[in-house]
């Protein structure tokens, strides 16, 4: 039996309180430019997103204090 080899990476999801700065403050660190961006509104959250690569990096912020993401946030902060 062959042993699993990582390949490639896809996507890396971050889970941040604030996808603006935390994509401003990647620019200022790295150059890198979060010039995508968007609201997925049925999962209330936003995100912050730019390619490395083939490597998509994104950072996802709660827009609504009852999502998903805030109660993943308030349980591990």
């Amino acid at each position: 039996m062959k042993e699993p080899k990582v390949e490639a990476i896809e996507k890396i999801v971050i889970v941040v309180k604030d996808a603006d700065k935390t994509a401003e403050y990647f620019n200022d660190l790295f150059g890198m430019e979060f010039s995508h961006g968007w609201k997925i509104q049925g999962q209330r959250i936003k995100v912050r997103s730019e390619v490395i690569e083939e490597t998509q990096l994104q950072f996802i912020q709660a827009t609504d204090p009852e999502s998903v993401v805030a109660k993943f946030i308030a349980s591990n902060s």
